[in-house]
């Protein structure tokens, strides 16, 4: 259970607040805002018949690096989100190991039922041998 409710909780409420719309806005503004820019200047500039060709070059070089910022920036975000998480998660696995109490009840109920049998078999095998 602490495997994977907690830890599993953790990742999805950072994912939802790093995929959530007004995070997805601020970062897809600036990206946007210099497209549009750029679609004006081409329209404005086509309008007044001044259409430098190296604008073109320039307008998209600077939107690859807009972009691959951007990328960077989301990247590094989710990596922290992660590695935030799984840091609770291992401190949510330590506190319930140095607990005293329920934690994993299951598992020790079928490992002292295992060990129970293992018992009765050697017991059976010896009353066998006699």
């Amino acid at each position: 259970m602490v495997l994977r409710g907690p830890a599993r909780d953790r990742l999805v409420r950072r994912a939802r607040w790093l995929t959530s719309w007004p995070v997805a806005i601020i970062c897809d503004a600036p990206p946007i805002a210099l497209l549009v820019f750029t679609c004006y200047r081409v329209v404005r500039d086509y309008f007044s018949m001044v259409l430098p060709p190296v604008f073109f070059l320039h307008a998209i070089t600077v939107f690859a690096i807009v972009i691959a910022a951007e990328l960077i920036a989301f990247s590094t975000f989710a990596r922290i989100f992660a590695w935030t998480a799984r840091r609770g998660a291992i401190g949510d696995l330590r506190a319930s190991f140095m607990t005293i109490g329920d934690t994993f009840a299951p598992e020790r109920k079928a490992l002292d039922d295992v060990h129970q049998c293992i018992e009765d078999i050697a017991a059976l095998k010896e009353a066998i041998k006699e």
